[in-house]
């Protein structure tokens, strides 16, 4: 819940890729969770006119079909905004958009009775393939001819609301603890030949001094180096031409 209360603040910003991480990272807690979704549902589908994400606007479709019998009012709605810019959205958006006027159509087709045939007319002729196969696939199955009726239609439910498994969220490395991070054993999750395991942690804390690093560098050297040789013994400067100097202070003693 704590989280949940977290995201559902982050999609007030104004940023669109925060927003878009966070519809879909609420997508995936909704399938976990078993409580009511109806209201947060009913939030998220007001981010339609705002996200711009085509992942983000996928997700939000995605939990309106797939909890449309929770939302029974709420579907035909959004429907009918995605159908005035059904030409203009992404790919992946217009897969979501299609396969909620199919979840919408078995619920009530009573509502939609215009509105789905007129989805399915404009993915007719949309230029991915993907969209075509799934609109003439709900076409065969939900609008078949009154003359010629589908066997499909009674596994219509079947097709297109069957539940679907909470996504697993643990990690791979989970039990991976034993080796180096970063190490060729720990993305095998076995021991590589050569690897040294790190050692365990002493009963004694050592000397802070150990954790100084030595600066090894070229840079470090020459500075060590001119710092050493400005230190040492101070002798007189001779002048750039030494033989005059000498010659000038042996006719001054004379």
């Amino acid at each position: 819940d704590v989280c949940m209360h977290g995201l559902m603040n982050l999609i007030s910003t104004k940023d669109d890729t925060v927003v878009g991480e966070s519809v879909i990272v609420i997508k995936k807690l909704l399938q976990m969770q078993a409580s009511d979704k109806s209201s947060i549902i009913k939030r998220m589908t007001r981010l339609l006119t705002t996200v711009t994400v085509p992942l983000a606007r996928a997700s939000i479709l995605w939990l309106v079909g797939e909890y449309v019998e929770k939302v029974p009012k709420l579907a035909p709605d959004v429907l009918r905004k995605m159908a005035k810019s059904f030409a203009e959205e992404e790919d992946i958006v217009k897969l979501q958009i299609l396969n909620l006027a199919a979840k919408a159509w078995i619920v009530n087709n009573k509502k939609i009775t215009l509105l789905v045939p007129y989805i399915l007319a404009q993915a007719k002729y949309d230029m991915n393939y993907d969209i075509r196969d799934r609109e003439r696939f709900i076409r065969k199955v939900l609008c078949p001819n009154a003359e010629n009726p589908s066997p499909l239609e009674k596994y219509a439910k079947k097709f297109f609301m069957t539940s679907k498994p909470p996504p697993n969220l643990r990690s791979t490395f989970k039990n991976r603890d034993e080796y180096q991070l970063g190490s060729l054993s720990h993305m095998l999750n076995t021991n590589a030949i050569g690897y040294q395991s790190l050692p365990t942690f002493p009963e004694d804390a050592p000397d802070a001094t150990l954790r100084n690093v030595i600066d090894t560098s070229w840079a470090a050297q020459q500075k060590e180096s001119r710092s050493s040789s400005a230190s040492g013994t101070n002798h007189k400067t001779k002048g750039f031409y030494s033989s005059e100097g000498d010659s000038d202070e042996d006719a001054s003693d004379e």
